[in-house]
């Protein structure tokens, strides 16, 4: 039966197939069929060709705001033709490079630097700084102008003797005081800003009570504030806040006041309602936000798990947290000193000495014999040497001595006396005073919601009494 099928399917499709003449008839009709595509395919394409291409014509107004753009890029002085330049320093361009691309000679423009740089520091250059010049036929720059920003402009003009003289320009502007009262309801810090104050004047405030009040520890729910500052503005518009001229802070246990007070001695600095200096020789942290993990005194120790003297006190703190100078010093050490990891010491008066340990990172300008002064960054957070995880060791010693840094009550600066307490009586306390009565009576708040934050896990210092291996 399959050799039945198999053979009849055969005869079939053989039948099927056409004849050679009916395959030659079919070969010339598709041969036919190809020619006429290709001529079509032709055709269309000269057709196409044969029209008008249509050109767009660009903007008359943009071609010439790019052209004017192109001619100001190369915009260059040339011998005998005065010439004015105004731009922007470009990213990682020098302002003698910035005049010296325009066709300058560099004696010309190396007296106009040198003579600016007396009076503006040019490593605070940065890209966007607004500069211009005016040039004579002769090259010379007759005058510079250098703008770090709306109010800080430096200008150096050609002196009849041939010098050049730079002066800082002396902006208008308009200082208003303005006073603000509120409740604390969360943190004091978003307290604050809550109440339209900006970072740096909430800095400021808490700040100028860092003696007197442990924001970190102290601070409640229902504390009140108030504070008398500056706004500083240029044309009708504010361009930053000025100086905290008076502070309160109250919590149900006490009240703490503040002033800030220029005596006729021209010493000038915050005092508190009785005329006493709110000044100290040292910052009560090495960090802004202060949580302690581990106090002065014997303890035992993480790491060697036995008992042992801990001369310091550790603060816990996320890797990179800004580690500051407690006071103006000298540098004494900056490096990796064994189990304190990277660490830097600083010598201060009357004996001082303190020590950062653990730091993850030290500023390459923080190195021994250098200068500091107090709130200088010299590290950030870390965990290097014997540590169980990120934190700074702070310590401090008295000509070799280590004492407790928590226990230290350094002086204050001199208090008012005499007829200098009576006019700073009529000149802060009674006109400063008695706005923030006013704000605090009207009884502002500004409510936010409370916010809980998870805390970090900061790990414990390694140093004991044989290992404080300080300079």
């Amino acid at each position: 039966m399959v050799a039945f099928l198999l053979t009849a399917g055969l005869v079939y499709w053989w039948m099927s197939q056409p004849s050679e003449e009916a395959r030659e008839q079919l070969h010339a009709q598709n041969v036919s069929r190809g020619i006429d595509a290709a001529k079509a395919g032709v055709l269309a394409s000269v057709d196409a060709s044969l029209i008008p291409i249509e050109v767009t014509t660009p903007d008359e107004s943009t071609t010439a705001a790019g052209a004017e753009k192109e001619v100001e890029e190369l915009k260059v002085w040339t011998e005998g033709q005065a010439i004015e330049f105004e731009d922007k320093l470009e990213k990682n361009e020098s302002v003698f490079a910035a005049l010296q691309k325009r066709g300058l000679g560099n004696r010309n423009i190396h007296v106009v630097v040198s003579a600016t740089g007396e009076k503006f520091n040019f490593r605070h250059s940065r890209p966007g700084d607004s500069w211009s010049a005016s040039v004579d036929a002769k090259g010379n720059i007759l005058r510079f102008r250098y703008q770090t920003s709306p109010e800080d402009i430096w200008e150096t003009r050609l002196q009849a003797d041939g010098t050049h003289i730079c002066e800082k320009v002396e902006v208008p502007l308009e200082i208003k005081q303005t006073v603000v009262a509120g409740v604390v309801t969360t943190s004091l810090w978003q307290s604050m800003e809550n109440a339209g104050l900006s970072a740096p004047v909430v800095g400021k405030f808490i700040d100028v009570f860092s003696h007197e009040v442990d924001f970190g520890a102290e601070t409640r729910p229902g504390d009140r504030f108030a504070l008398v500052f500056e706004k500083i503005y240029l044309d009708g518009e504010m361009l930053r806040d000025g100086r905290v001229l008076a502070a309160r802070y109250i919590t149900p246990s006490k009240e703490v006041s503040a002033y800030w007070y220029e005596t006729t001695d021209d010493d000038q600095g915050y005092f508190n309602g009785k005329g006493k200096s709110l000044q100290r020789q040292f910052l009560k942290s090495p960090l802004s936000n202060v949580r302690i993990t581990s106090v002065f005194g014997k303890r035992f120790h993480p790491v060697l798990k036995r008992w042992k003297m801990h001369n310091g006190v550790d603060y816990g703190a996320p890797t990179g947290t800004p580690v500051m100078a407690v006071a103006d010093g000298t540098v004494v050490f900056s490096g990796w000193k064994g189990a304190n990891g990277n660490l830097v010491s600083i010598k201060h008066k009357k004996g001082y000495t303190t020590h950062y340990a653990h730091l993850s990172y030290i500023p390459k300008s923080i190195k021994r014999g250098v200068s500091v002064t107090k709130k200088t960054i010299i590290g950030r957070v870390g965990s290097t040497g014997r540590s169980t995880g990120p934190h700074l060791h702070f310590a401090m010693s008295v000509k070799g001595r280590y004492i407790d840094p928590m226990k230290v009550d350094f002086m204050r600066g001199p208090s008012l006396a005499g007829q200098e307490l009576v006019r700073f009586d009529e000149m802060a306390i009674k006109p400063f005073g008695e706005k923030m009565d006013a704000a605090l009576s009207k009884g502002q708040q500004h409510t936010t919601p409370s916010l809980v934050a998870a805390e970090d896990a900061f790990g414990g210092d390694d140093l004991g009494e044989d290992e404080t291996a300080y300079p």
